[in-house]
């Protein structure tokens, strides 16, 4: 996953790159000129050199800042386009998710916010950092050893032994990582819950009970967060240790260099400014490196998002519904087994046939598998065994995404969205006005209903329709997809929440006003099988 998004900004990285290079550069051109303004000044002043080098000198900081600000400038751009890039392909990936997925929980959204944030930085932190180190030791490296092959090679010793050092405490970090990473997870989702259930552990005197397992929880990140940082403050002592250790054997080899072998002391002081520079990139890699173990375990926790066999059918080739037959439709079922992604069998080896343009019931105990059947006809949930046939025309034929364009479809909990009454019929959707849903609501016989909503249209329903009751809810949900006006209707015990005489006004109104529909209804109610043209019994186990 990271890779993918690297090579979608090589070109800036390339290009940072070769800053960073002209950057380390300029950093040994400075402390030469440095260098030799100081020896000028104690040794031999020359004002006019003095100046001359202090010029120069000044031009390449000059250089330099320029230079930073257009890695700085460089570094926002890689900022917005990861953020941009990652963010777009996962609410892609999110709308192309069965939405039968267990990965579709309350807590989904704030665990994909922290997870972009861990791994923008990867690129504009991590990468640059590690470049750094990469470039501009071997520039200084090769400065130095022009002038002192004693220092160089002593630095040549050093330097490996700091990044074994951060690959040894590296993977006692990741697995740290990993265990703060899942326990906050858990902890989100837990707190979620609680809040969300909050008056059914009211009811059961729970709420207590609850608070002092979340605190466990808490206490327990807490812990994990301080074995990191224990680990981090050890990895920074020993990165200090060896940066330390090699300028110290560095500044006393150069010393009785100078003092018994008459060495160049501008040479000596070059060397001394640019030891300082050469470990600073490694300092930097060390105190990042706890963004790529951020970032890694990020890319895990998205992992499932990326991986193209866990969704839906995505770019598919395949021909929409309507190339390959045309309305009414009519369905059949040849030797069925569907299994939920948990491992649950909804149905097993089902036989069934359903007309075009006719009402059908289907009934059987709870757990029998009508709810399956229609989640399947829908496309949501893939056969197992057998097949699924539109107009005697298979599954695997057409791109099943094109079904919602055909179907609707009321679960049987229908859900609601915070916003007005209007919002929740119309779905944004442009065309929707006052007038089409009061023509629907005639047609089903309660043309008062929306003078049960003070407002109106303009009625806020809630945080998942929580100020209308369930058979608003029901009523809500059906006028919503008749609204679509699509040719086949699927039902799980659409009016389960009505009571007799709104119930039969209803189905009495939408029976005759909306004919020639392929209707398909989950069924316990007598009233509701008394209207359907065919009854199908279901023992799908």
């Amino acid at each position: 996953m990271l890779k993918s998004y690297a090579a979608q900004v090589k070109k800036e990285l390339l290009i940072q790159s070769a800053l960073i290079a002209l950057d380390a550069l300029l950093c040994a051109a400075f402390y030469a000129l440095i260098a030799n303004a100081v020896g000028n000044y104690l040794f031999s002043f020359d004002y006019v050199k003095l100046c001359y080098l202090l010029s120069i000198a000044l031009a390449v900081v000059a250089a330099r800042f320029i230079i930073k600000t257009l890695l700085c400038a460089l570094k926002s751009k890689l900022h917005y386009r990861i953020e941009e890039a990652v963010r777009r392909d996962l609410i892609v990936r999110i709308f192309n998710e069965n939405p039968l997925s267990v990965q579709l929980k309350s807590s989904l959204n704030t665990s994909v916010i922290n997870a972009v944030s861990d791994i923008v930085p990867y690129f504009t932190g991590y990468l640059l950092s590690l470049r750094a180190a990469i470039i501009i030791p071997a520039i200084l490296w090769g400065a130095i050893l022009s002038v002192s092959p004693v220092s160089a090679g002593i630095l040549l010793i050093i330097t490996p032994l700091i990044p074994l050092f951060m690959i040894f405490i590296g993977k006692g970090t990741q697995k740290l990582n990993d265990r703060q990473w899942a326990q906050i997870s858990r902890l989100n989702q837990r707190f979620q819950e609680a809040v969300s259930q909050i008056n059914i552990l009211k009811l059961f005197n729970l709420e207590k009970k609850e608070v002092k397992n979340i605190k466990f929880m808490t206490r327990r990140w807490r812990l994990e967060t301080l074995n990191i940082l224990k680990v981090a403050f050890l990895s920074a002592l020993a990165l200090e240790f060896f940066c330390t250790v090699g300028i110290a054997f560095c500044a006393i080899t150069l010393g009785f260099s100078v003092y018994e072998k008459g060495f160049d002391y501008r040479y000596a002081l070059f060397v001394l400014l640019c030891a300082p520079e050469y470990f600073l990139p490694l300092r930097n890699l060390g105190q990042s490196y706890h963004i790529k173990i951020n970032a890694l375990a990020a890319a895990k926790q998205l992992a499932y998002w990326f991986d193209e066999n866990n969704s839906l059918e995505k770019n598919s080739n395949k021909p929409l519904l309507l190339n390959v037959t045309q309305a009414p439709f009519s369905f059949s079922l040849n030797k069925v087994t569907l299994v939920y992604l948990d491992g649950r069998v909804g149905v097993n080896n089902l036989n069934l046939k359903i007309k075009a343009g006719k009402t059908t019931a289907l009934i059987g105990a709870s757990g029998s598998g009508k709810s399956s059947v229609l989640r399947a006809l829908c496309g949501f949930l893939k056969p197992q065994d057998g097949s699924i046939f539109i107009n005697d025309v298979s599954y695997d034929t057409f791109d099943t995404k094109d079904l919602v364009n055909h179907i609707a479809y009321i679960p049987q909990q229908p859900k609601l969205f915070y916003g007005t009454l209007f919002d929740n019929f119309s779905m944004g959707r442009s065309d929707i006005t006052h007038e089409r849903v009061i023509d629907v609501l005639v047609k089903l016989n309660i043309k008062d209903f929306i003078n049960n909503f003070p407002g109106g249209f303009c009625y806020i329903l809630g945080d998942d329709g929580k100020r209308v009751s369930g058979g608003q809810a029901r009523i809500i949900s059906l006028i919503r997809a008749l609204l679509t006006d699509k040719d086949i209707f699927l039902f799980d015990e659409p009016t389960s929440s009505l009571d007799e005489e709104l119930e039969l006004k209803v189905l009495d109104g939408f029976f005759n006003n909306f004919p020639n529909k392929t209707v398909v209804i989950a069924a316990h109610r007598t009233n509701l099988i008394k209207y359907a043209d065919e009854v199908i019994a279901i023992d799908g186990r």
